[in-house]
């Protein structure tokens, strides 16, 4: 249905209309078809990565004549009129040009294939609302308590570190990060970790046409921190075993206005590559030049460019997360593009105590949609530093790229799950999921209980639950937290040696759980796996077979 939907948007949300243009335009130039190009349907590996191909196979999505390139002749027949073509649309059947007249105009609007022309609509960075970091960061010495340092709060919250526990940390999964800049990634010992692990697997800077990223901004650096680094006891992100690709999509000077076809062209090179997520924290509302501005109308899910690209590159399969805003206490208040996006995962802000973020951009879309679909913690959300510092920052462009680790991690754990099933699954086992609403959605994700959700593990009064039983190999150990408690798990034989010893921190209302591997090394028989703490007591038997 969503596919349907989606290139129905794409066919008919836009429309002709007039427009008037001065020296040195910007403007869309639409093309009617794809009839001449060379490419063709049938041969994919000519267009697309082997990973999005497999994507596409893996989610029974088939390849559209929206997959194939801009016919390269109608692109030369435009370059003849003297304008100056910087951005290629393959979803969009168009290209974004330079004209420097009326007369070029004419020109192109006389070209039989060219189906409508369109000014581009300026857009901005989606801007932290927190205080200076001069301010707002310390050393990292500072903070050793938990495996997860200053992320311990925010990755608890969302129930990610219990796929961690479980051994799934994004592994496999590819997230493509729309940013403005990612300063110090390269260098920074904030980033060894990533580094080590070779986990960047490209770059591409769309508004200079390099490959080069790591300047302009600390943005996109603090994103990608909260979902790759892997620093035990300092800063664990919430898929710190993922791949990534960083893309540069943004001029963070908010005077420019062609950077919305630099985040087509990085959704579009993320589905060439194969990504299986996109983070963008970024958003479209209202501009220093007043009348560029969108309005509340546009918020429709089918109008704004942005808002199309990413239902396209869900239409791909992709799974893509957007920051809903941070207008949530101004005259704008809603949600921007392309967090309007039926097909869109838009990630609002709560804080550290789950609570609700006065500046976290709300819904619903003109449509009467609610937005947006869950949240994280956006407020006093641990981020790390180029440099090794962790600090706090504020704003939906910290919680989207949170949800969207977790989001690769859980991936990991279900791999043939589709984009828009992991979005489902997730809002049903969300905290508000009964009666979601405008500021938080479907309330903050619980990917624990996702987790057992899928694997069919019902919850009764047990306090413990285990699978498989009997068991070969791996064990997984679930403990449902009713109250808070500091406790012990313990694993013997029927002679009473221990196996194994590990205290746990059980907090109210959360899921833990433990991977016990390698169980093939002991004898064949019964074993006892005891929980105890001041508040639980209970044991389990379990048969390695």
């Amino acid at each position: 249905m969503y596919f349907f939907r989606i290139i129905g948007i794409f066919v008919f949300s836009i429309m002709m209309h007039e427009v008037s243009f001065a020296q040195s335009q910007n403007i869309w130039v639409y093309f009617s078809d794809k009839n001449a190009t060379p490419y063709t349907i049938d041969n994919p590996s000519a267009f697309l990565s082997e990973q999005a191909i497999d994507r596409r196979e893996r989610m029974l999505i088939p390849i559209r004549k929206s997959d194939l390139p801009v016919d390269p002749q109608y692109i030369s027949a435009i370059k003849q009129t003297g304008a100056l073509v910087r951005t290629e649309s393959r979803w969009l059947n168009a290209v974004s040009v330079t004209v420097t007249g009326p007369e070029m105009i004419a020109e192109i609007s006389a070209l039989s294939f060219v189906k409508q022309i369109t000014p581009v609509i300026k857009r901005h960075l989606i801007d932290d609302v927190s205080v200076p970091q001069d301010q707002a960061f310390y050393r990292t010495a500072d903070i050793t308590d938990f495996v997860y340092g200053g992320a311990q709060n925010q990755n608890h919250m969302i129930e990610v570190d219990f796929l961690h526990s479980l051994g799934f940390r994004g592994q496999g999964i590819t997230i493509a990060v729309l940013d403005g800049g990612f300063e110090g990634v390269n260098t920074g010992a904030g980033f060894e970790s990533v580094r080590a692990k070779e986990q960047i697997k490209g770059t591409y800077n769309f508004p200079d046409d390099t490959d080069f990223v790591y300047f302009s901004s600390t943005h996109g650096s603090n994103v990608l921190s909260i979902m790759a680094v892997d620093e035990p006891g300092v800063y664990v992100g919430s898929a710190p075993d993922a791949d990534y690709y960083l893309i540069r999509t943004e001029v963070t000077d908010s005077e420019h206005v062609v950077e919305e076809d630099y985040w087509l062209e990085g959704a579009e090179y993320a589905d060439i590559i194969g990504a299986d997520v996109i983070n963008s924290s970024l958003g479209y509302t209202t501009f220093d030049d007043t009348t560029e501005d969108h309005t509340y109308l546009d918020m429709d899910g089918n109008t704004t460019v942005a808002t199309i690209a990413a239902d396209m590159a869900a239409a791909a399969g992709i799974l893509v997360v957007n920051s809903a805003g941070n207008s949530g206490d101004e005259p704008w208040h809603f949600i921007g593009a392309p967090a309007d996006g039926d097909s869109v995962f838009t990630i609002g802000a709560v804080d550290l105590n789950g609570n609700y973020a006065g500046f976290s951009s709300v819904g619903p879309t003109v449509d009467g949609r609610i937005k947006p679909n869950v949240v994280g913690q956006g407020a006093g959300t641990a981020v790390m530093s180029a440099e090794g510092i962790v600090g706090y920052g504020n704003g939906t462009s910290y919680s989207s790229p949170l949800i969207a680790g977790a989001c690769a991690s859980f991936m990991s754990a279900f791999p043939d799950l589709s984009n828009m099933d992991v979005i489902n699954i997730i809002q049903q086992t969300a905290t508000n999921a009964g009666t979601p609403n405008n500021q938080i959605g479907y309330g903050i994700p619980q990917f624990g209980h996702a987790y057992m959700a899928l694997k069919g593990i019902t919850l009764n009064d047990d306090i413990l639950h285990v699978y498989p039983n009997p068991v070969s190999d791996v064990l997984v150990v679930y403990i449902q937290g009713f109250e808070a408690d500091q406790a012990k798990f313990d694993m013997f034989d029927m002679a009473g040696k221990m196996i194994m010893s590990t205290d746990l921190l059980i907090d109210a209302g959360k899921m833990s759980g433990i991977r016990i591997e390698d169980l093939d090394r002991l004898a064949t028989g019964l074993y006892t796996i005891r929980l105890t703490g001041d508040i639980y007591s209970e044991s389990k038997l379990i048969y390695i077979q």
